[in-house]
């Protein structure tokens, strides 16, 4: 009897492992599309007048879907439905939903329909460069008008995708943003295949994709009981406490968002190119991020909300520690393969055509600062899920607007130094003190086991890095060569983890071996 404790919780690590690996998969397919979307849109559009006028119209529901997207909204949402659960079972849970339904949409649709009827201000408040070409201004304000009923959809879609976390599901989730990616690789094919504007054709195909991502999860509600007409309070408790927490939530969730966009506006100033190799390297850092942050934290935070709302404060510590270590399992290996890989990782993917050397070079630059914040950035979402769950709002407002503090500071004295890499270094400095900050007011706090556990971490991450220094001096000047060997890399130090010990690693190869057993 008393290895039952023990067991359970292993059966928990891998019931959390095994979502995890769910989201992750699907989190990894969509980062690949939306590269391949990027790719398409560019050769679709270019990068003239048009392009800027579509990305313009383009730039609200994008920083919109990004706050509300990868677990964002459900981070808000999530524990009021888990807390309605718990209290009344799944039809509460289901009034809830429906509710937030209702008032979303008469909240969320006024002001779609405002923003259509004013895109020409929107776009002369958020494109003051537009001033001088009345044409583009008028372009990119009908494509606006088009792309706002985004919104209507990416709010319904996010409390569908609440609903079915608080129920343990999650691919469905998880493939959402493939189907905006497909859709809109998609209309930018035809639109240029048949000659079309494709601009237009883009956003079109952004509420397309937004009407799909709703009823993309709609199968799976409907076998977990949920039906559209029922009974829907208008004013329930938990209603008023999303409203109050929703803009908190937000605000503490986009603070990367936030320094990303304030870093590539000082890029801007900083040198030609500097702009574009900060987004070349963001888009590097969310293949791993999404596995390792947004996959963890978007299955931790519906058994975080459930555990508090029940009152079991020592399984909530375990599921935080649990969830933090498999964040950093996974970030620390891909955080040293970036540090050491990143310029020919940069090559491979970027090093042709208009993407000369002073590009690579200053992506190179970008990625690696990148790959230093890494572990700060997975640990992070973990952490803001746990404290949503608590309801500890004022926490991860402080620490979210301490970073960004942090990252204006730090950007400003590495101006003096760093030049143009001065953004990402200081995109460092901000990330780390917001984790810094999020882990201390956290319920979890290191022990001896968590001590010995990140040494281990560390001892492996400077045995990968001596490693991989060690091969490449051995290879051939190829970064195709080096860029092939990265999953051998990947597989080292699983193998190291698993000589010693670490509990990830066991929990991984066990679950293969059974796998390996049923097949």
């Amino acid at each position: 009897m008393a290895d039952a404790p023990d067991r359970q919780a292993e059966d928990a690590a891998q019931h959390r492992l095994r979502k995890a690996g769910v989201v992750a998969g699907a989190t990894l397919v969509s980062r690949m599309l939306g590269f391949v979307r990027d790719m398409v849109v560019a050769m679709a559009l270019g990068a003239g007048p048009m392009a800027d006028a579509f990305f313009v119209a383009f730039r609200i529901p994008e920083a919109l879907r990004r706050m509300l997207g990868e677990g964002t909204f459900s981070m808000a949402v999530g524990p009021a439905l888990a807390q309605a659960r718990t209290d009344g079972g799944r039809e509460r849970m289901f009034q809830l939903g429906r509710c937030l339904l209702l008032w979303g949409g008469l909240v969320v649709g006024p002001l779609t329909a405002l923003a259509m009827l004013h895109a020409d201000l929107l776009v002369k408040a958020i494109a003051p460069g537009f001033a001088d070409a009345p044409e583009l201004a008028a372009r990119a304000a009908v494509l606006l008008a088009i792309c706002m009923p985004y919104l209507l959809t990416t709010a319904a879609a996010g409390i569908c995708v609440s609903m079915l976390h608080v129920l343990d599901r999650f691919l469905m989730p998880a493939l959402s943003p493939c189907l905006l990616n497909v859709v809109l690789i998609a209309a930018a094919g035809l639109g240029a295949g048949l000659g079309q504007d494709v601009a237009v054709c883009l956003a079109a195909g952004l509420l397309v994709a937004g009407v799909g991502q709703v009823w993309l999860q709609l199968p799976d509600l409907r076998r977990q009981g949920f039906v559209w007409i029922g009974r829907t309070p208008l004013r329930p408790a938990a209603l008023a406490r999303v409203g109050r927490e929703m803009l908190p939530t937000m605000l503490g969730a986009s603070a990367f968002q936030i320094m990303l966009m304030l870093a590539s506006f000082r890029g801007t100033v900083l040198g030609t190119g500097t702009t574009s190799a900060l987004y070349y390297a963001d888009r590097l850092l969310q293949f791993p991020l999404g596995l390792a942050g947004v996959a963890i934290s978007t299955v931790a935070l519906p058994e975080l909300a459930a555990l508090h709302a029940q009152g079991e404060q020592h399984g909530f510590v375990t599921a935080l520690r649990g969830a933090l270590r498999a964040s950093l399992f996974l970030a620390v290996p891909a955080a040293v393969g970036l540090l050491l890989l990143a310029r020919p990782v940069v090559v491979v993917l970027f090093g042709r055509g208009q993407f000369d050397a002073h590009g690579v070079t200053l992506t190179t630059a970008m990625l690696q600062w990148f790959a230093l914040a890494l572990p700060a950035l997975a640990m992070t979402r973990p952490l803001l899920a746990a404290a949503y769950a608590q309801g500890r709002h004022r926490l991860t407002v402080l620490a979210g607007a301490a970073g960004v503090a942090a990252f204006v500071l730090a950007e400003l004295v590495f101006e003096w130094t760093a030049g143009p890499r001065a953004p990402a270094m200081a995109l460092g400095v901000g990330a780390w003190l917001q984790a810094l900050m999020l882990g201390r007011g956290s319920a979890w706090h290191m022990d001896r086991a968590d001590a010995g556990w990140l040494v281990r971490m560390i001892g492996l991450g400077l045995a990968m890095a001596g490693g991989i220094v060690w091969v490449d001096g051995l290879l051939p000047a190829s970064s195709w060569l080096r860029v092939a060997c990265i999953p051998g890399w990947a597989v080292a130090f699983g193998l190291g983890a698993l000589l010693l010990r670490v509990p990830e690693a066991v929990l991984l190869g066990r679950m293969l071996r059974r796998r390996l057993r049923r097949a």
